[in-house]
């Protein structure tokens, strides 16, 4: 095919895009949860945004792999 056609598919098909197990998307807002259950990363969800602690029913309802208190609970999910 050529690059114009090649570039949109790539581009447009961002479905199940990395191994699971190996990329993590840190966020604080449900655009950033739903953004890596797009690609089919495992997410973690710090409590420290505009939402704060308001963010943990939201983010248990779309199924976030983990939720902490604070980034630096983020080490020990990593490590």
């Amino acid at each position: 095919g050529n690059f114009e056609e090649d570039y949109k598919k790539y581009a447009t098909n961002q479905e199940n895009r990395v191994v699971k197990n190996e990329v993590f998307v840190v966020g604080d807002s449900l655009a950033d949860l739903l953004s890596a259950k797009k690609i089919g990363a495992t997410f973690i969800g710090p409590l420290t945004g505009l939402k704060g602690q308001y963010a943990r029913e939201e983010l248990e309802a779309y199924e976030a792999d983990y939720i902490v208190d604070h980034v630096g609970e983020i080490r020990n999910i990593l490590l």
